[in-house]
């Protein structure tokens, strides 16, 4: 092993954080094993251990990095002179974009054991949380009225339904629904749950 990885344990910590996320982008999370990463790095698999006690906490900081870039993309969207569906539509757009060009960091957010009371997991939920403001700010534009607590389960609700269609494209089982160009089905279900919204007023 390179002796610059084995002078501390902080840059030990990275370089395997590094080996799991290109292990993971390359091959899927299922390819990350104690073993696998030992090899690649060169050292012994009880080692992994003494950094990170279980496969899911370094997930869990791969996944830190994934959620870092998705916010990245998300905050690099021009919100100026754009409507509620059209910004929505454009953060679907840049989401699509990151997952197609990720599909294995993207499908790690979703595997694993979590440790609720673990600072990696409260990190990345807040991360997470930061994420859907952006969605309960366009929908708050739509209808001011509405309570925070509904915004929030209706930013909620619609990102689940654009995971979920992004999940059967991941799967290859998206035929199965019809719902022929994926983009669209986007479009349409951001279309119809403003258009409800405005409804409701």
């Amino acid at each position: 092993m390179p002796k610059k990885i084995m002078e501390s344990r902080e840059e030990l910590r990275t370089a395997m954080i590094d080996a799991a996320e290109r292990i993971i982008t390359e091959q899927g999370v299922e390819a990350l094993t104690a073993r696998r990463l030992a090899a690649d790095l060169n050292i012994a698999v009880g080692t992994t251990y003494n950094v990170f006690r279980q496969m899911d906490d370094l997930i869990s900081e791969v996944n830190a990095r994934t959620i870092a870039k998705i916010t990245s993309i998300i905050t690099g969207v021009d919100k100026s002179a754009r409507k509620s569906d059209e910004l929505l539509m454009a953060y679907a757009d840049a989401y699509i974009g990151f997952v197609t060009a990720n599909e294995n960091t993207w499908a790690a957010l979703f595997v694993g054991e979590v440790d609720p009371e673990s600072e990696s997991h409260k990190r990345n939920l807040a991360q997470t949380l930061h994420l859907f403001s952006y969605i309960e700010e366009a929908l708050s534009a739509v209808s001011p009225e509405t309570d925070q607590s509904e915004i929030q389960a209706s930013a909620r609700a619609l990102w689940a339904a654009v995971h979920g269609m992004l999940s059967l494209v991941a799967h290859g089982r998206h035929s199965i629904l019809g719902l022929g160009n994926i983009r669209d089905a986007i479009n349409v279900l951001i279309t119809n749950h403003v258009a409800g919204m405005k409804a409701k007023r």
